[in-house]
C-alpha cells in the first residue's frame, strides 16, 4: 500500500521480491530492503540516473522495473 501511495519513495514489495531478496516479509524486513534499496541507488546513481532521463521515470521506477524482471525470472 505505501508503494501505491508514494511510489517515488517506497520501493515496491511483493511476495516474489521478499522471496528472492530472502528478507522477512515484516516491518523490520521493508525497512532493511529499503536501506538496501538506497545503498542500492547511491552506489548506481549515475547508471540510473542515465536511465531516469532516457526513460522519464524516477530512479527507483528503474529499480522497481528491475526488481519485477529479475523475479519473473527466477520463477
Amino acid at each position: 500500500v505505501l508503494h501505491l501511495l508514494c511510489p517515488e519513495f517506497f520501493p515496491m514489495w511483493d511476495t516474489k521480491i521478499r522471496r528472492d531478496v530472502r528478507i522477512r516479509g515484516d516491518e523490520e524486513g521493508y525497512y532493511k530492503y529499503m536501506e538496501e534499496i538506497q545503498e542500492f541507488v547511491k552506489r548506481y546513481n549515475e547508471l540510473l540516473s542515465s536511465l531516469s532521463n532516457k526513460y522519464k521515470q524516477s530512479k527507483l521506477r528503474i529499480v522497481d522495473r528491475y526488481m519485477r524482471f529479475a523475479t519473473r525470472r527466477n520463477e
